[in-house]
């Protein structure tokens, strides 16, 4: 069963207190969203009870038409009020809870794909095994509609955003659940703890390592937070060395805040999900990838970060190609997928900062800062699909000859007499390896010596390309303030700095 984890993005996300006032300069010029009295209106919290209930159960009454565009209304209206809400209050140690409700479109944006370019109950289902070409054939009806059954269906297909486990989901996390599983069948075939082919061990296991991951995930964040007070923020991006150095800096921290987040974030999900009996821990396939596969920028977009927003993007970036009359595998509809990936992802971005820009930063400055840096991203992608197309096809095999050992039949010595000795055979063997051709050892050798530098010069790349991109980035996440944030309860300031 897919992981449940309702709740939990938008208050892991909030994994901060913030201690600083917004500046006064500010505050003149653009007002803080107000919030009047000691106890929150109930009317402000409404909104936020309304969404999650209309995410929850999105999928459960039976289809109808126009289901997916009042569902879609629905959301959005109440996503909107949650943004515009002013509670929790945009000032001082509320702020972070503000923000981290605003990271709901984790949750939002594949309930609104999945019902409006889909019919859940006629496209979607649970898949099992390891075959790939089974995952494509139902194995279970639906449930029947106005039951109890149909409602924890629509609850499992609202609590997996990345789709592990459903015929939607990305055949490579399927891949990895069917590798998991498997893991645990041979496990408990091994001390005969298997129940009808179903693996029953190992759920203690998962848990103490997910526990050590968020511990170690937390410390590393609060080592970054308090690195961050001492940081330098330029004020605009120059070609000096020293300010590109600093940008490098708050770059690095920016992603290791992110990355740990999300770390602790999915993991406290993982934890209660396996722990209670809800999930099982195939379902919760790593959520990062290897830092090893980032030498091309579609790698690091598509193989090492989180895959949240893949299959919702990729629901509406087919369905533009299919109703454009796009040729699918194309290179436009190679870059369709990319916009449509990229000016979403812009979009949720600019929703979640938003809720925290009033008395900090403009909306205009909020959505330049984004889309510079997330709409640069599909052209930098294409740009390299186009380098690596033509070097493969013009420049390396100049480099890697395309002589091949197996076929060519090396020229075999004289054949040796009856009176010839051992040692003589010796000989013919070894003047035949010294009279090998050059080419035969290029051709073992410089495949791994070209691929080598393949991927130098793409860390390189992939390097220098973020380091000026991201610099919008995190441009924007400075001038609202987080770089102020604090932690809840700060680990090594009690340890490292006296009198905390």
């Amino acid at each position: 069963m897919p992981p449940l984890t309702p709740f939990i993005s938008p208050l892991i996300t909030a994994n901060a207190i913030n201690n600083q006032m917004p500046d006064p300069a500010a505050s003149a010029t653009t007002p803080i969203v107000p919030w009047v009295g000691s106890r929150p209106n109930p009317l402000d919290i409404l909104p936020f009870i309304l969404f999650y209930l209309a995410l929850l159960f999105a999928c459960a009454p039976p289809p109808f038409r126009g289901r997916g565009i009042l569902f879609f209304a629905l959301i959005a209206t109440l996503q909107w009020r949650c943004i515009v809400s002013p509670w929790p209050p945009n000032e001082s140690d509320t702020r972070p809870l503000r923000y981290g409700i605003g990271n709901s479109w984790i949750f939002a944006l594949p309930a609104v794909e999945r019902l409006l370019v889909n019919t859940p109950e006629r496209d979607f289902w649970h898949v099992d095994g390891d075959d790939p070409v089974q995952w494509q054939i139902r194995q279970k009806p639906t449930p029947k509609e106005f039951t109890w059954k149909k409602v924890w269906w629509a609850m499992t297909i609202w609590a997996t955003p990345r789709g592990v486990g459903w015929n939607f989901g990305w055949k490579r996390l399927n891949a990895q659940r069917a590798r998991i599983r498997a893991a645990r069948l041979d496990a408990n075939r091994k001390t005969n703890d298997c129940v009808e082919g179903t693996p029953t061990g190992g759920r203690a296991e998962f848990v103490a390592v997910h526990l050590a991951r968020i511990f170690v995930a937390y410390l590393c964040w609060d080592a970054v937070t308090l690195a961050e007070q001492k940081a330098i923020v330029p004020t605009a991006w120059a070609w000096d060395p020293l300010t590109i150095g600093r940008i490098m800096l708050l770059e690095v921290m920016m992603v290791i805040v992110v990355y740990a987040g999300m770390v602790m974030q999915f993991g406290i999900g993982a934890v209660a999900g396996v722990g209670l009996f809800l999930s099982d821990p195939e379902d919760w396939p790593p959520l990062f990838g290897s830092l090893f596969d980032c030498y091309k920028i579609s790698n690091v977009w598509g193989r090492f970060w989180h895959q949240y927003l893949r299959q919702p993007c990729l629901g509406f970036s087919h369905y533009l190609v299919q109703k454009l009359h796009i040729p699918p595998r194309s290179l436009l509809a190679y870059f369709t997928h990319l916009m449509t990936a990229f000016a979403i992802a812009d979009l949720v971005h600019v929703l979640s900062i938003g809720s925290v820009i009033p008395g900090y930063m403009s909306l205009r400055d909020l959505i330049s800062d984004m889309s510079i840096f997330f709409l640069l991203q599909p052209l930098a992608t294409i740009a390299e699909a186009i380098v690596i197309m033509l070097w493969n096809k013009y420049m390396q095999p100049k480099l890697i000859p395309t002589f091949n050992p197996e076929t060519q039949v090396p020229m075999k010595p004289a054949a040796a007499t009856e009176g010839d000795s051992a040692q003589s055979s010796q000989a013919s063997s070894s003047t035949q390896v010294e009279n090998m051709p050059l080419r035969d050892w290029k051709q073992k050798s410089m495949p791994v010596l070209v691929t080598a530098m393949c991927r130098l010069v793409g860390y390189i790349w992939v390097l220098c390309w973020f380091t000026f991109t991201g610099w919008w980035f995190i441009k924007a996440y400075a001038d609202v303030g987080m770089a102020d944030w604090k932690m809840p309860f700060s680990i090594l300031e009690k340890l490292l700095i006296p009198g905390k």
